[in-house]
């Protein structure tokens, strides 16, 4: 096996239930093509655990812990589907100013995720902090080698420090600043997969199937939910180089990192799940409103987005997104299908691995941070 560098504070970013914001309720009932998109109703809180409820059936008992651990948490579901919009538009206002430049931008952008089909990128990347993985990694991280034409990728926190200063000078001073390893790792991974393409998986998981299996060769931006939030996985995810999505989360951690506050959700909020599944809602909004769906972008959020799996083939958001190359796959394909994440954030406590989440709640409590709720 060629020699491989290893990194940052362990990447998997658990999902916690502080982006309520995204809950768009003025237009799931309108999807009539599914009748999963059809029962979508936020009106009512109470559906939503249900749901919740009816879906941790289907976990492994790790899955299940890491919902109770979220559960426990309501720091942060006051935040609201504004404070999205109004990044969106902050972003936007950024690009142009001039409308028929930012005509312009959109007809380039809409011809580079036409054109950027190369294939799969074969290339895996993975961090961890040192040179030397901790014990109980191991097998996960050999696990990956059964892809034995790919590529494989893992690099240090050094590294990492040294391509976000040599490849994204706009984004160091913020990246330098944050306060956990793990939201460094959070910020690399979608720089080293915009930059250069390819999967990227924390080291916390393990490879189940080949991963040629359950990428399409065509595949610009391939991503999966998470079985007991409604956010999607970061844990595992693929792009090709120059993603249209990967873009826009880049250009959205510019302006969510200016003003980092303590709270206990703050790693999900900041570059995590939470951050994550936004800047996907955000892209396909744009997308959609590129190409004249002005109305179908206003329904989307990240429940009928979860739902496209489900849904028919002649549903035109599932049409839209494939003409793209984007797939988003059923909840269960990187929750055990084909991918298992072990939650190493909460449930890896052994010699050579701290948990992020306890050190990051040390912290937090010294602070006086760990249970501030933060009104966004």
């Amino acid at each position: 096996m060629e020699k491989y560098n290893n990194i940052n504070d362990t990447n998997n970013s658990n999902c916690e239930n502080e982006m309520n914001e995204m809950k768009e309720s003025d237009g799931e009932n309108e999807m009539n093509e599914s009748d999963d998109v059809n029962e979508m109703n936020e009106s009512n809180n109470e559906n939503e655990m249900n749901e919740s409820d009816d879906v941790n059936e289907m976990n492994e008992s790790n899955n299940v812990n890491e919902m109770n651990e979220m559960n426990e948490s309501d720091d942060v579901n006051e935040m609201k589907e504004s404070d999205g919009e109004n990044e969106m538009n902050e972003m936007n206002e950024s690009d142009d100013v001039n409308e028929m430049n930012e005509k312009n931008n959109i007809i380039n952008l809409v011809n580079l995720m036409k054109t950027n089909n190369i294939g799969i990128v074969k290339k895996i990347w993975q961090t961890w902090k040192t040179s030397k993985l901790p014990e109980v990694a191991r097998l996960p991280f050999i696990s990956w080698g059964m892809n034995n034409n790919w590529e494989r990728n893992l690099k240090n926190d050094d590294e990492i420090n040294e391509f976000i200063y040599s490849n994204f000078p706009m984004l160091y001073d913020l990246y330098k600043n944050v306060p956990f390893g793990v939201m460094k790792a959070d910020i690399w991974r979608y720089c080293v997969i915009y930059k250069h393409g390819g999967l990227y998986t924390d080291l916390d998981t393990t490879c189940i199937y080949k991963i040629e299996h359950w990428i399409p060769k065509d595949a610009q931006f391939v991503v999966s939910g998470e079985i007991t939030t409604q956010y999607f996985c970061q844990w595992t995810f693929y792009a090709a180089p120059n993603c249209y999505i990967l873009k826009r989360i880049i250009e959205l951690l510019l302006i969510r990192l200016k003003n980092i506050k303590f709270f206990k959700e703050m790693v999900h909020y900041y570059t995590g799940p939470t951050f994550f599944t936004l800047g996907i809602i955000i892209a396909i909004k744009e997308l959609l409103i590129m190409e004249g769906y002005l109305e179908l972008s206003q329904r989307i959020n990240s429940k009928i987005l979860r739902n496209i799996p489900y849904m028919p083939n002649n549903n035109i958001l599932k049409q839209f997104l494939l003409k793209h190359n984007i797939h988003i796959l059923p909840i269960n394909v990187f929750n055990n299908k084909y991918v298992r994440h072990h939650f190493a954030g909460s449930q890896w406590n052994y010699k050579g691995y701290v948990p992020w989440k306890l050190n990051k709640n040390n912290i937090l409590e010294k602070i006086g941070a760990n249970n501030i709720s933060l009104n966004i």
